[in-house]
């Protein structure tokens, strides 16, 4: 899922055809937590968790991401965060 905002008459089309559901976040004024908000309300039943990829984290590949998925799975803690170095740290879940 990929949630569009501000831009997302611009960046919907470039998705077209991508392996991808866009969500239309309506709210994105309010700031990113709307953005999350709204991806965690879409996120169907078949789905066993999330990751939250910011516009801006390039770096991200999916070397990263598979890596952060799979400390997140192997830690059972709610919550597996990415440092801006591509170091994976572990977090409890927010309070």
């Amino acid at each position: 899922m990929v949630v569009l905002g501000a831009f997302a008459d611009q960046c919907a089309p470039l998705l077209i055809g991508a392996p991808v559901r866009v969500v239309i976040n309506p709210a994105w004024r309010e700031g990113v937590a709307s953005s999350i908000r709204m991806g965690v309300e879409n996120i169907r039943d078949e789905s066993d968790g999330a990751v939250i990829l910011l516009c801006d984290q390039t770096a991200a590949h999916s070397a990263v991401i598979d890596k952060a998925i799979s400390t997140g799975k192997r830690s059972r803690l709610a919550l597996t965060a990415m440092h801006r170095s591509a170091r994976l740290f572990r977090e409890r879940a927010f309070r």
